[in-house]
């Protein structure tokens, strides 16, 4: 029969067998502190028009260090954009000529080497412009 080990004993297995304590600082840790900065409300309204959509933290550090910064477009009219989605939808114009590259694959469907490379392009703009709507609304593409 195994005697247990002692206190000291258990002491030196756990110091040899487990993981040192890590010294390991945080990325939050190794951050400077956030500047703050108090604007009027007209100061502040002026920056939001010139960020343009900007976040304006993004804007004021563009502005500073001369960088520049990509706006993203600003949708005018967001119900026609996502009707259009919404027809482009119902329509299955992309599933319709799925079938056809799928026919002209198996060789069911005879056509030149021509109108396959114009129903590939077709399909190819057609996922192109979906995506394009959905990125529009702000969505995130399946």
């Amino acid at each position: 029969m195994m005697s247990a080990p002692s206190a000291s004993g258990l002491k030196t297995v756990f110091q040899v067998s487990g993981n040192p304590k890590p010294n390991v600082k945080t990325a939050r840790q190794n951050r400077p502190p956030p500047l703050s900065l108090r604007l009027s409300a007209a100061e502040r309204a002026a920056l939001e028009k010139d960020a343009g959509g900007v976040p304006l933290g993004t804007h004021i550090k563009a502005k500073l260090f001369k960088q520049r910064v990509r706006k993203k477009a600003v949708v005018q009219d967001a119900e026609s954009l996502a009707r259009a989605l919404g027809l482009l939808g119902q329509s299955e114009l992309f599933r319709n000529l799925d079938a056809i590259r799928r026919g002209i694959e198996a060789g069911d469907l005879i056509l030149s080497a021509d109108q396959q490379e114009h129903i590939a392009s077709a399909c190819a703009a057609v996922l192109l412009m979906r995506n394009e709507l959905i990125k529009a609304l702000g969505l995130k593409p399946e």
